[in-house]
């Protein structure tokens, strides 16, 4: 294997592990937006972290387009 064939390796391991990292992040904030759902299915009311948490879903947002790029980029 070439010195230019390993890096390459490397390079698409250290960002399967971003992108895995990137997974697990995305798994919690789908469990947020579960409990939150839930919440507002049942006309409770929402605590003032609640609305806090939904005005941060534009940083949310932005980590989902991150990921989708470190993917696609894994991919070539």
């Amino acid at each position: 294997m070439s010195s230019q064939q390993i890096s390459l390796k490397d390079t698409q391991q250290l960002k399967l592990k971003e992108v895995q990292s990137q997974q697990a992040k995305l798994k919690i904030l789908q469990n947020d937006l579960e409990k939150l759902n839930v919440k507002i299915g049942k006309n409770e009311e929402l605590a003032p972290e609640d609305i806090e948490f939904i005005s941060e879903l534009g940083w949310f947002s932005a980590l989902s387009v991150a990921i989708v790029a470190v993917t696609a980029a894994a991919v070539l």
